[in-house]
């Protein structure tokens, strides 16, 4: 009886099946066929080898589907199949003792019994080749299983992968929302990803129109592919330094798409991309500056405020000159943002809450004001939008901390809401020196409780905030997101383009009101 019942963290129990009893089970529906095979042999000598023989054989047949189709035994429901075995070995049985053995010997029953073999496995086998062909070609209007990885600048066009079933393998889909068709751009071995040979710059996200396409394929070259036009363009591929080479104008295109789209941001919203191992960066009279990027260009980059977070086995900060921060050097700092000139950092070995501010002359000292406080991004270019979260009986607020006059502005919060923890919604979760914003200039938020907590503040609920930059108002958005969702982008001042469960819909941000985009059944899907 030991582990005989399972219980999981939800409080359900479920019976489990001790594994002697599983297989013995499974044995005993091989009894049939150790009488059917029995027949097939000279005196019916070596059955239940004949038995364990056959089954492998049919194993290998199955095995060689499922090396096609990961996890495809997950999401079909095979085990209704084991019914059929039983009925089957006695048929075969019946039909190779009674048929086979009028007029002849173990050859004779072999033939008949083969061949009811081979009828009798008709349905499961061509049940098994249609799961398989669904595998690789799902309906692109019943998908179970949806992730989105980059939309058109436009945001028309998504390019996704998707599954008939959730633990399955996904294909490239590449959907346009104004119609709601779909397309299928290969198979499950088929990527779409940003790294390009002159883009030192690591994103596998974005509203870009050129992605990379690559195919786990000794024999497939990789290509270019518009996103906007749906069309793919061979390139060249050398396998030793294993680099693409361009075309110049269209290596051109990519660069200076890739230079407008950037995340890093200097004071003044100027945009700065690193290019070919360079730090360009676009000057206040819209002339673009070059200077060498000093650290070694394989890392991780992401944006820390007006600063760079290199990560490699440590981490390292620059600003957006290339001038490594000194203080920060072999993983000092735990997190970091820059603020102009400022830096504010939490030291390592991390101390929760502590946060200490770095001056443009070197000096650091405690910051008193982001005590236990969540630092959130740039607000503006003097100004870090922060949190303090409701634990441990206090109130949760939203607050504008100045790192030039250490200044705190508090944002008055709705009636109603409170918050045990808090993110920032960006656009295919994609940030940037600055927090992203919607066209209203609105930052989003979304705010949420544990069950418990819940309950002590009597039923306040989880809830999408929003944040004016311009007025500093704190707003709840009238419509209320589900438990997993993902923001995709803003096609206009007052909607945004939302995921969830697989469905793509425009959401009225001053109504609530939802709008199905993807699937739409009317528009067809390419199998």
């Amino acid at each position: 009886w030991h582990d005989l019942f399972a219980h999981w963290y939800d409080g359900e129990v479920t019976f489990r099946w001790p594994w002697p009893t599983v297989f013995c089970g499974l044995a005993l529906l091989l009894a049939p066929w150790v009488w059917a095979i029995g027949t097939w042999l000279p005196s019916g000598r070596m059955a239940i080898g004949g038995t364990a023989l056959f089954v492998l054989v049919l194993g290998l047949c199955v095995t060689a589907v499922l090396r096609q189709c990961p996890n495809l035994e997950l999401g079909i429901a095979w085990q209704g199949w084991l019914w059929a075995v039983v009925p089957l070995g006695l048929a075969t049985a019946a039909l190779s003792w009674t048929k086979g053995r009028r007029g002849g010997g173990a050859p004779r029953s072999a033939r008949f019994g083969l061949a009811a073999v081979a009828v009798g496995l008709v349905p499961p086998s061509a049940w098994l080749a249609d799961e398989a062909w669904h595998y690789h070609h799902p309906d692109l209007q019943r998908l179970q299983e949806l992730s989105v990885y980059g939309t058109s600048p436009d945001l028309r066009y998504v390019l996704a992968r998707g599954g008939a079933h959730e633990p399955w393998s996904n294909v490239p889909v590449r959907i346009d929302l104004s119609s709601g068709a779909a397309e299928q751009l290969g198979g499950i071995d088929r990527w779409f990803h940003l790294q390009f040979a002159r883009f030192d710059q690591f994103r596998d996200r974005g509203a870009l129109r050129y992605w990379l396409a690559e195919t786990q394929s000794e024999r497939s070259l990789p290509a270019v592919f518009d996103l906007t036009t749906g069309k793919l363009a061979t390139i060249a591929w050398d396998a030793t330094t294993r680099r693409v080479t361009l075309p110049a104008d269209l290596q051109a295109r990519i660069d200076e798409e890739r230079f407008l789209a950037t995340p890093f941001r200097a004071p003044g919203n100027r945009r700065v991309a690193l290019q070919a191992g360079e730090i360009v960066t676009e000057e206040p009279d819209g002339t673009r500056s070059h200077r060498p990027w000093p650290a070694d260009r394989i890392g991780l980059l992401r944006p820390a405020g007006h600063g760079i977070r290199w990560t490699r086995q440590d981490e390292a900060w620059f600003d957006l000159t290339g001038r490594e921060i000194e203080a920060s050097k072999q993983g000092r700092w735990g997190a970091a943002f820059c603020v102009r000139d400022r830096w504010v950092f939490v030291p390592r070995p991390k101390s929760i809450g502590r946060w200490h501010q770095l001056e443009a002359n070197g000096d650091s000292s405690p910051c008193d004001a982001l005590h236990d406080a969540t630092v959130l991004g740039l607000f503006d270019d003097d100004t870090l939008l922060c949190a303090v979260l409701a634990i441990k009986g206090r109130a949760g607020r939203l607050f504008l901390y100045q790192p030039a006059d250490r200044s705190v502005v508090d944002l008055p919060l709705p009636d109603g809401v409170a918050f045990q923890m808090v993110e920032v919604e960006a656009p295919l979760r994609t940030m940037g020196s600055l927090l992203p914003r919607d066209g209203s200039a609105r930052i989003w938020l979304s705010g949420s409780m544990t069950p418990a907590m819940r309950r002590l503040v009597h039923g306040k609920k989880d809830t999408l905030l929003l944040v004016d930059t311009a007025t500093r108002a704190v707003s709840a958005c009238a419509w209320q997101p589900p438990s997993w969702w993902q923001l995709l982008g803003w096609p206009d001042p007052h909607s945004a383009l939302v995921l969830h469960a697989a469905r793509i819909d425009r959401v009225d941000t001053a109504t609530g009101a939802r709008t199905r985009l993807f699937p739409n059944p009317d528009a067809g899907g390419v199998r």
